[in-house]
């Protein structure tokens, strides 16, 4: 029986984003072995036929070497244990760690590159660091580096950090149409609500959305919306405190209802009117293909990772980048319309997901790679 290793940042992610995958790759009667720390989403696999879970702690925002060091030295045993004809790697840190161990033991790797991460994001040294450590890590084994947006694979293949023969792209993580449900929303019908789903960082655009409301309630108070976030907020540094800090004032003050992240986040998004997510840059962004698969139309950044998977004045509003008031104009926009014309949005949100990403084109192209290698 051929061995796959699935090396990520938890049981979570690999539920939340993988699960159809390896539960399709474990039928295929390959044995399915994944390597992150576990929590409570860990049961779900241990009751699967040819899964197997191996828990390794992992801080990915350690900046400790000797913590990481001692986290490549676990992957080195388990892979010398499990003999794997195959590695699949996802998340920036496992990502790169586990590269570099598939390297040292001759061992295939196919590499998910789910984004580009804060690091490069901030720009400077973060930046160059972190294309340096990827240029390192899909040298030698790296058969596949795939990416979830031509953006981010173009950048690659111009600072020559892949070669076009390992370069390929796939439609983000894939997303199940049959676990979204279309509920429209029944209580309260004559108030708006526009909801943030997010980690509370920089990055994600919570500034922006946050100085977008104040201008709402500056301009707009009379007019009978809600805002919301729902997310977790992120002990790093300054700007997250000072985030952090901006949130909870605002709740206070009933600007905004805010909401730490809870195990049925889709049930939450149901609830709203419109998704909105000002990020930076995404990957493929998972929160826009659940939004559009619930038929709820969005506002989002022009940026690689959200311009994908939004067709601007069709399936929401596409906004500048790092650009407050033009977010808020979009929101404003977005307020003005009727709700069947928000409705049709949503609709054509859902087959646009529907056409280019559901998990059965993601699964297929993974199962076509690992094929070609093995």
């Amino acid at each position: 029986m051929k061995k796959i290793i699935f090396v990520t940042n938890s049981t979570w992610n690999a539920y939340n984003f993988r699960k159809e995958l390896i539960k399709d790759l474990a039928k295929d009667n390959y044995q399915v072995h994944i390597i992150a720390p576990i929590d409570d989403k860990a049961s779900y696999f241990l009751k699967k036929k040819n899964i197997f879970l191996h828990d390794i702690s992992l801080n990915t925002r350690s900046k400790n070497i000797f913590n990481d060091l001692k986290y490549m030295l676990i992957l080195w045993r388990k892979f010398k244990e499990i003999k794997p004809d195959v590695v699949l790697n996802f998340v920036m840190k496992p990502l790169i760690y586990s590269s570099f161990v598939a390297n040292t033991q001759n061992i295939p790797v196919v590499n998910t590159q789910t984004g580009l991460g804060t690091a490069y994001l901030n720009g400077g040294l973060f930046s160059w660091v972190t294309l340096l450590l990827y240029r390192i890590a899909y040298k030698n084994k790296s058969k596949k580096v795939l990416f979830h947006n031509k953006d981010d694979m173009d950048l690659f293949l111009e600072k020559n950090i892949v070669s076009k023969y390992q370069a390929d792209t796939i439609p983000g993580s894939g997303i199940d149409l049959t676990k979204f449900s279309i509920k429209r929303k029944s209580d309260a019908p004559d108030t708006l609500i526009f909801l943030l789903v997010a980690r509370i960082i920089k990055d994600k655009g919570v500034n922006e959305f946050l100085d977008s409301v104040e201008l709402f309630f500056k301009h707009h108070k009379n007019l009978n919306i809600k805002f919301e976030i729902i997310g977790s907020f992120v002990e790093d540094g300054a700007t997250n405190s000072h985030l952090r800090a901006r949130v909870l004032d605002l709740n206070a003050k009933k600007v905004i209802l805010y909401k730490d992240f809870t195990g049925d986040v889709t049930s939450q998004m149901a609830k709203a009117d419109i998704i909105v997510m000002p990020s930076y840059r995404e990957g493929t962004s998972r929160v826009l293909l659940e939004a559009s698969a619930l038929e709820r139309p969005i506002i989002t950044t022009d940026v690689p990772g959200c311009n994908n998977v939004v067709i601007d004045n069709v399936t929401g509003f596409l906004c500048k980048s790092k650009n407050s008031f033009d977010l808020y104009q979009k929101m404003i926009k977005m307020a003005s319309l009727s709700d069947s014309e928000r409705g049709l949005m949503g609709k054509e949100g859902r087959k646009h997901v529907t056409n280019c990403f559901s998990v059965e084109v993601v699964v297929e192209k993974y199962r076509s790679v690992i094929s070609d290698i093995l």
